[in-house]
């Protein structure tokens, strides 16, 4: 299969446009946080493929070094941008400051238990991907980031971006710049300094 093949586009353009759909509630509430996960993976793979040194359909075993390289840099930063944005709109429903808070909260918490979950299975890959120390870090970060959404209180966005900000600190570059790290890190990154630039 080759890197233009039509299914890696497909799963791009479908990934972004489940998101959108996604925020605006098309699909049950229930099934929002797994959808946006679906989207995201699903999103990324493609993007990975369709931008692969795989030769190109009209290459003859050509790889146009420039468009790969340019469509690789475009692409996390259209679905970053895609799953932030689906998360920074509340439901119509929600209407009051603390409903919109608990969402925006309730966002952050997914991509915490996302990276918790990731980090484990990295660690537990066979050679570890992440040492058992650099896991430990994370997922302290994660377990202490939880109470504090779940509480919801005024000022949480700050709070937890300054626990994530101690947290990349102590994590070596391999493993914040790691390819199955750096999407997830991103939308957390991007959230909770969106959120905590919008508190007082």
């Amino acid at each position: 299969m080759h890197r233009d093949h039509w299914v890696w586009w497909l799963g791009i353009v479908g990934a972004v446009l489940t998101a959108c759909a996604n925020s605006a509630g098309l699909f049950p509430a229930e099934w929002a946080r797994y959808i946006n996960l679906a989207a995201l993976i699903v999103g990324v793979v493609s993007g990975k493929l369709a931008t692969s040194p795989l030769p190109g359909e009209h290459d003859a075993g050509k790889v146009d070094v420039a468009k790969t390289t340019i469509t690789k840099a475009l692409l996390p930063f259209v679905l970053l941008s895609t799953i932030s944005w689906a998360a920074c709109r509340p439901p119509a429903s929600v209407v009051t400051e603390p409903g919109k808070r608990a969402y925006y909260a309730a966002q952050v918490l997914q991509r915490v238990s996302e990276v918790q979950n990731l980090v484990i299975q990295l660690n537990a890959a066979t050679p570890p991907v992440m040492s058992t120390a650099q896991t430990r870090v994370v997922v302290q970060f994660c377990v202490s980031a939880a109470k504090v959404l779940k509480s919801a209180d005024e000022g949480w966005a700050k709070v937890v971006l300054a626990m994530w900000r101690e947290v990349q600190a102590q994590l070596p570059a391999s493993v914040v710049g790691n390819p199955q790290l750096v999407t997830l890190f991103a939308v957390l990154d991007s959230l909770l300094t969106t959120f905590a630039g919008a508190q007082p």
